[in-house]
């Protein structure tokens, strides 16, 4: 590639090459924008690179502390730190506290202190405030105090924990904590294992909803419901079609939409070889009984006696 001599030097922002392999590839285009921008206008200043961004300070300010905690940028204005040593993030995975019986019993006393020594939780609030778009309530500060000092998640952590809530318009503070709760249960306090969680949850999330929709069921599914559609993509290797290849043969038998019967036949042409909707069509049909009476089934019995969810390890 050629530059054009314009009869004046380019200017260039130096970008080191352990940064763009690192981050390449995980980065987001927002964060990326936001650091490159950091480099050219040598300022942290969330309203300042909003502006010049057109981007809402909010996620400005959660880029900027995206590349502080992975150690890219130090705390002063557009400064790279050494990859090679780099210093411990600013809001750092820590040990929880002694966990107190619930967030209510912290006093307004105790919330007021912790939220002036930390830096973190006044990030976090600021940021929180400008997804609901309002002020948190005391109970909200309150119960977000309690995850992040005692429960041990990391503010970013937890505001992507709130946003995907959000998203699944479920965002109420108690939904939220029982997500912060589970999450921290897992594990799953840093930015990374997050981000991993949260695709994993999207990719099951849109096949549920394929399957749920194209089975004609408008109701939400039932936790047993979820767990054999994981069982049938996760364990048995099928995809939606043949899925729905399942259901139709279910209806042509039976009548009526069973999960387990579904079930039952997948695990079939799985043990069977058979892998694709050609496989399947070309399947011995059963003979039909000479006495010209249809078949009948006891349905609830074969479902309470044989068909159970295998263990998805």
């Amino acid at each position: 590639m050629t530059v054009e001599n314009t009869g004046a030097l380019p200017s260039f922002v130096a970008v080191p090459m352990s940064i763009l392999d690192r981050y390449l590839s995980v980065a987001s285009g927002v964060q990326w924008k936001v650091l490159l921008a950091v480099l050219r206008q040598n300022t942290t200043d969330p309203s300042r690179l909003g502006t010049l961004l057109s981007l809402p300070k909010s996620d400005v300010a959660e880029a900027l502390f995206y590349w502080q905690q992975e150690g890219v940028l130090k705390d002063t204005d557009g400064v790279l730190s050494d990859q090679e040593t780099a210093r411990p993030a600013p809001f750092p995975l820590r040990e929880p506290k002694a966990m107190p019986v619930s967030a209510n019993t912290l006093t307004a006393a105790e919330t007021a202190e912790t939220i002036q020594k930390k830096e973190e939780l006044r990030f976090l609030f600021s940021v929180l405030e400008s997804l609901y778009g309002r002020p948190l309530t005391q109970t909200e500060i309150k119960g977000y105090v309690y995850i992040c000092e005692y429960m041990g998640l990391p503010a970013d952590v937890i505001l992507m924990a709130a946003e995907y809530c959000i998203d699944l318009g479920k965002g109420q503070f108690s939904y939220i904590q029982k997500v912060c709760a589970n999450w921290a249960e897992e594990e799953i306090n840093t930015h990374t294992r997050a981000e991993e969680y949260l695709k994993e949850q999207t990719k099951r999330h849109s096949r549920e909803e394929t399957i749920r929709l194209a089975l004609g069921i408008s109701s939400n599914l039932s936790k047993k419901q979820r767990e054999y559609i994981a069982f049938w993509f996760d364990q048995l290797g099928f995809d939606s079609e043949m899925i729905l290849l399942a259901y139709e043969r279910t209806m042509d038998r039976i009548g009526q939409l069973s999960f387990p019967y579904m079930s039952k036949i997948l695990e079939n042409w799985h043990q069977s070889g058979i892998a694709t909707p050609k496989d399947a069509k070309q399947e011995t049909k059963p003979s039909k009984k000479k006495s010209g009476k249809e078949t009948s089934y006891d349905l609830k019995e074969f479902e309470r006696r044989s068909m159970e969810i295998p263990k998805i390890d």
